[in-house]
């Protein structure tokens, strides 16, 4: 079983469709998502960092729509960001007194503005063995651009589009992924 994790900017074009223009998938990755759902083997994940931000859509429909996808989605447990101590604890945004930011969430940080950070925190916790994104400019890029890095950091975890996604996994040669 492959583990995918999708971030929030790839959910949310689900309420673009069918219209067209810069913000639809082009039509490759349309093919590999049709390809991909139809696999047995792969697990989507996501976690209530995308519902956070689906419920500051300023379109009320839009919001409604999201909202559902996210409760009709298998959804993974979301991890605390913070490392609680006597004092308290908080789930996401800016510590709390007596706590301290996980080590990996102060990684990411490092490399990815906070809101992906958060994303992709979630995802390496969860163990996903692909962090499945459109977003090319403030994390694909990024990602490319210290790949050494950001591999380290989240475990080999790979960084893709629906189109690479696809294409990984049918390279992959048969039996449990590494």
């Amino acid at each position: 079983m492959v583990r995918v994790y999708l971030d929030s900017s790839f959910i949310s074009r689900i309420t673009d469709y069918p219209k067209t223009g810069p913000r639809t998938l082009c039509d490759e990755d349309k093919h590999a998502v049709d390809q991909l759902s139809d696999s047995d083997d792969i697990e989507f994940v996501t976690s209530k960092k995308a519902l956070e931000e689906f419920q500051k859509s300023s379109d009320p429909d839009r919001r409604v729509i999201l909202k559902l996808v996210y409760r009709l989605m298998t959804k993974i447990s979301s991890e605390h960001l913070v490392n609680a101590s006597l004092y308290g604890q908080a789930l996401y945004g800016q510590g709390t007194y007596g706590g301290s930011f996980d080590p990996l969430y102060d990684r990411l940080k490092q490399i990815f503005d906070d809101d992906d950070a958060q994303h992709i925190f979630q995802a390496v916790k969860a163990k996903c063995n692909y962090f499945l994104t459109l977003d090319a400019s403030t994390i694909l890029n990024r990602a490319r651009a210290k790949e050494g890095e950001v591999r380290a950091v989240s475990g080999g975890m790979g960084f893709v589009t629906p189109s690479q996604l696809q294409a990984q996994i049918e390279e992959a040669p048969a039996g449990p992924p590494p």
